[in-house]
């Protein structure tokens, strides 16, 4: 559970009594909330307790990109590096057997209008099926660039040797679940894609952090 700063504000005015309840909070009080964030061993307790790896799932990216960027950035500063990096490889058979890069990539953009198709795809049949609108491009930037700072590897192949550019760039080509409005997302992907592959030579490392 995380303790947010308005919450430990709260419970500080709180502890104060009934016969002092119009003081206000200090910057002492601030300065004291703060050092609790890097303090899981506060007076409080467990304030600041870090997600579990195994709360970074591919279903959870679909189902709330917001709450899994969270929960990557608190693994990504104050968790097992080299956990975080597996977790990111690991490959799911609900996704095709693609990492959480190439994962997040089949969330970007509009569900393409066959494939909204609840007669022929009901909901839960495909990995993407319940996000139509898809993940937007600024937030989707801003995940894979955290999940190839924490040692994802962007040259990832699917179950068929399909890689992330190729999905991206050949839509209908590649898959029946296609999304379009991704086009800047793509030219984004292209990038790095392009960056990691001269990098490695043999595609099988990811970008290491930008500077």
């Amino acid at each position: 559970m995380i303790v947010y700063l308005e919450d430990l504000l709260t419970n500080i005015k709180q502890s104060r009594g009934k016969g002092n309840s119009k003081q206000q909070t200090t910057n002492l009080d601030l300065v004291w909330v703060m050092s609790l964030c890097d303090n899981s061993e506060s007076p409080l307790g467990q304030v600041w307790e870090l997600p579990n790896i195994d709360d970074l799932t591919v279903g959870l990216l679909e189902n709330n990109p917001h709450e899994y960027l969270r929960v990557l950035e608190n693994l990504s500063v104050r968790g097992d590096r080299s956990k975080v990096n597996d977790k990111l490889n690991e490959k799911s058979y609900v996704t095709w057997y693609s990492n959480h890069l190439f994962s997040l990539s089949r969330l970007v953009g509009t569900l393409n209008q066959e494939a909204q198709n609840r007669a022929d795809y009901p909901i839960d049949s495909f990995y993407g099926s319940r996000i139509c609108r898809g993940i937007s491009t600024d937030l989707a930037i801003n995940l894979l660039k955290m999940m190839l700072n924490a040692g994802g590897d962007i040259t990832g192949k699917d179950y068929y040797g399909i890689n992330v550019l190729d999905f991206l760039k050949k839509g209908s080509e590649e898959s029946i679940f296609y999304r379009t409005g991704n086009e800047e997302y793509t030219r984004f992907v292209e990038t790095v894609y392009t960056r990691a592959s001269s990098v490695t030579g043999v595609c099988e490392e990811g970008i290491p952090p930008e500077h």
